[in-house]
């Protein structure tokens, strides 16, 4: 919402004030459009996963970062080796032909996988 407020002289020496409001949420709200779709195989982690994209879309970069934003890992493979990260949660950004996009994958210690099977 907007609120935009003014004065003006009637023209009798009275002072007139006017409020005009205006609801923009429609026109500064953004509609999340994905221009391709990309899974990221298994999802928790352990040692290595892998970027499935369909058969139009080529794969151009990946690059992985730590829940800080600092560039932890870069490649142009779909599967990638995550055996040196710690656990922890990383996203994955991706640049196809298409354009870019980004998921989020967990990689969990060895030990803890393995109470869950």
């Amino acid at each position: 919402m907007v609120a935009i407020g003014a004065s003006r002289n009637d023209g009798n020496g009275t002072l007139l004030g006017y409020v005009r409001v205006n609801d923009l949420s429609v026109l500064l709200s953004v509609e999340e459009v994905r221009l391709f779709n990309f899974n990221l195989n298994p999802n928790p982690v352990k040692n290595e996963f892998t970027i499935q994209l369909n058969n139009t879309t080529q794969l151009e970069n990946v690059n992985i970062y730590n829940n800080l934003g600092q560039l932890i890992l870069s490649s142009k493979e779909t599967t990638i080796d995550s055996s040196k990260l710690t656990f922890g949660l990383y996203i994955v950004e991706i640049e196809t032909t298409k354009g870019k996009d980004s998921k989020n994958i967990e990689l969990h210690s060895l030990e803890l996988l393995s109470s869950f099977s």
